[in-house]
């Protein structure tokens, strides 16, 4: 497959690759020219951040010397000058570790010479050639844009600019064909575009086929089962790429894509470690509504399948059981039936009430966001009563030692409070329900929207989103109606 080359500076530095076999760990003697500092650090790529690996002394002969016992993992590392934190990047192979390198300090550090490193030298030949091209196709490019705004010939610099995009493209494709297992091929594949075929149709259908084949061809030129690719700067925007920018904002389409990723990714332990780690703390801190969801589909498919080996028993109970105790709440889910007191002391339940849609609503009356909620619930009430909406009422007020009249509390309140007569309240001060934890209260107030179903339609909203929400849990119907009639019709 053709690919679309892009002129461009790696991620803002150099990389230089180191290359000895050194089965006793690694060795890298650094001199700087420039540098005064005592003191130098080593640092390494991981995921989406940098962290320190080994700091070095100056010796006696003005050189640096980073030493370990053990070999440093494939990725890039990073030679950090103090105070400003000017560095110069290193490509490790695996294996490859033991090196000697000389360079230039100053605000724009940059290598000189290193010695042991092919894959390094390729690199190197090939980053100043981007160097020495990117000034002139800024320029080209600034003037090609400026040229189309005034309405004048741009012809001339669109040749020169793709002249200079060939040259770099005719470097990048020898590297490609010539060194196709080397490291600075890795990187060039992770900043290329899959190259996009010409299709026929309405300019809809041809932006819909442009975009699909794009998503499709994401990752064709990455080797997602490399391990060195985990401690590159590139992979992770990728990754993060893909699911926000190329994946539809539900939750079903994101776990489709989570799954893709991590069948790339499977058999990468260290890599698939990461980013599973990664999503799974992602979505678990995720404030958006319905996003639990992606939590619960990575733990009971990965992690409660005996893929996350890292942890321990006690760890994967945990987080075993928090997705338990989420599953029974997502959206889609039937809402969990309640059996509570009313203020005439009968029972009512939740399953009981016939309405087209519910509101349940968890309150206490010292609570004081519930106070602030309070307007809000009854201004949508009055609005949207007349559209089918119920407000079933929980006062979650308990009976304790220190409060034995949590029930009496909520009912006052109530009386204070006429606006809300028309609701539906229920309470159980001695909790005999469980429902704090059948519905996994840890603060009030709490808002679930549910259908004539009982199906929970969206939840954990503020009172003051009630208004919007609902109207888009109209819309939804509306869309699923026309749906199910176009449907009717066709097979008619």
């Amino acid at each position: 497959m053709k690919k679309k080359f892009l002129l461009l500076i790696f991620f803002g530095g150099l990389f230089f690759i180191g290359k000895a076999q050194n089965d006793q760990g690694y060795r890298i003697k650094v001199e700087i020219q420039g540098y005064e500092n005592d003191t130098l650090l080593l640092g390494q790529h991981f995921g989406n951040q940098q962290y320190l690996k080994d700091t070095a002394y100056r010796n006696e002969d003005g050189s640096f010397l980073f030493a370990g016992d053990e070999e440093l993992p494939g990725g890039v590392y990073l030679i950090v000058m103090k105070p400003n934190n000017g560095f110069i990047q290193l490509l490790v192979n695996p294996g490859e570790s033991n090196m000697t390198l000389t360079a230039q300090g100053g605000e724009a550090p940059q290598l000189l010479t290193i010695e042991g490193s092919d894959d390094n030298i390729w690199f190197k030949d090939y980053v100043s050639l981007i160097q020495e091209m990117s000034p002139a196709a800024t320029s080209l490019r600034t003037k090609i844009k400026e040229g189309q705004t005034a309405g004048t010939d741009v012809s001339k610099y669109e040749a020169e600019l793709a002249s200079i995009n060939e040259e770099v493209k005719k470097a990048q494709q020898d590297l490609l064909l010539n060194r196709p297992n080397s490291f600075t091929t890795l990187l060039i594949k992770g900043t290329m575009n899959p190259e996009i075929p010409l299709f026929e149709g309405t300019q809809e259908e041809v932006e819909l086929k442009r975009f699909n084949y794009y998503r499709d061809h994401y990752f064709d030129d990455i080797d997602m089962q490399d391990p060195r690719i985990l401690r590159t700067p590139f992979l992770f925007g990728k990754l993060t790429g893909y699911i926000d920018k190329l994946t539809a904002k539900v939750p079903d389409s994101i776990n489709k894509s989570l799954d893709h990723i991590f069948e790339l990714l499977e058999g990468n332990e260290e890599t698939f470690k990461f980013y599973l780690i990664h999503f799974l703390n992602e979505y678990a801190k995720s404030e958006f509504v319905g996003m639990d969801a992606i939590y619960v589909h990575l733990v009971d498919n990965y992690y409660a399948k005996g893929k996350a080996e890292w942890l321990d028993k006690e760890q994967l109970d945990k987080i075993v059981d928090n997705a338990n105790r989420l599953r029974p709440l997502l959206i889609g889910k039937k809402a969990p039936d309640l059996r509570m007191r009313m203020q005439n002391d009968t029972l009512t339940s939740l399953y009981e009430t016939e309405s087209n849609y519910i509101v349940m609503f968890f309150w206490d009356p010292d609570c004081s966001h519930c106070k602030k909620s309070m307007p809000h619930v009854v201004s949508f009430y009055e609005e949207y009563k007349d559209k089918g909406i119920t407000v079933f009422a929980i006062c979650t007020k308990l009976n304790t030692t220190k409060e034995p009249d949590g029930g009496v509390k909520c009912v006052e309140y109530l009386k204070e409070h006429p606006e809300m007569s028309d609701w539906i309240h229920v309470a159980d001060p001695y909790h005999l329900t469980k429902y704090k934890v059948i519905y996994d209260l840890k603060t009030t107030p709490q808002i679930f929207v549910l259908d004539k179903n009982k199906i929970i339609r969206s939840k954990r909203i503020g009172a003051e989103q009630l208004k919007d929400v609902m109207e888009h849990v109209f819309e939804q119907e509306k869309a699923i109606g026309t749906n199910r009639k176009s449907n009717s019709m066709s097979q008619e």
